[in-house]
């Protein structure tokens, strides 16, 4: 299956690894956001309707015309996706602190890293993969996420009624060793020559 063969492929396991640290993060902010919209805010669905519509815009905006016209001009790959990764740490651990202010600002980090992250680690990681299994590689990436965002609800609901902060709180860890995972392994991304056709969102 993909998930074995991410795991046994030893070159890129790290970045497989933290693709799926992502996708469990992701997904356990996002499998409780609604009730926590209404627990803490008192939100009805109309407005965490809206809220979320204008995440996915930001997301789609910054993806489509951000990505190429700022970020990819300012900055290199890797560096970019050291610092998305260390962003997503720090907006899911604004998400988990007690001030509104906080919370809105951790959304709005974590939705531009998100934007940015997909595309880049994509193609660094399919710049690193050899030509003939790039394919193979980018099914290993899908299935590795998918398999993060099953894991991340199910750890989500126990916590969540414990202290609905803690999955962001969990999220913000979780993104923290992926952080550190890549670090570790940076000096393998410089060297990468990135895969501009797979600059694209993977789900």
């Amino acid at each position: 299956s993909p998930i074995t063969r991410a795991i046994k492929n030893k070159k890129l396991f790290p970045y497989f690894l933290t693709w799926f640290l992502f996708g469990t993060a992701m997904s356990a902010s996002h499998s409780i956001m609604a009730l926590y919209f209404n627990d803490r805010f008192g939100f009805n669905s109309f407005v965490i309707g809206i809220i979320i519509a204008v995440q996915g815009i930001i997301l789609s905006f910054n993806q489509a015309i951000g990505l190429k016209r700022f970020w990819l001009r300012r900055f290199k790959e890797p560096d970019l996706t050291l610092f998305m990764i260390l962003a997503f740490s720090f907006g899911y651990l604004f998400m988990g602190t007690n001030y509104s202010i906080f919370f809105f600002l951790g959304i709005l980090v974590a939705v531009f890293a998100q934007s940015v992250l997909r595309a880049v680690f994509t193609s660094e990681v399919l710049g690193m993969a050899e030509p003939k299994i790039k394919g193979e590689v980018l099914g290993m990436l899908a299935s590795v996420l998918s398999l993060g965002m099953v894991v991340g609800p199910l750890f989500t609901g126990p916590i969540y009624t414990f202290k609905n902060n803690l999955p962001f709180l969990a999220s913000s860890v979780l993104m923290f060793i992926a952080f550190i995972v890549i670090y570790k392994n940076r000096d393998k991304l410089a060297k990468v020559r990135s895969d501009e056709t797979a600059q694209v969102n993977v789900v």
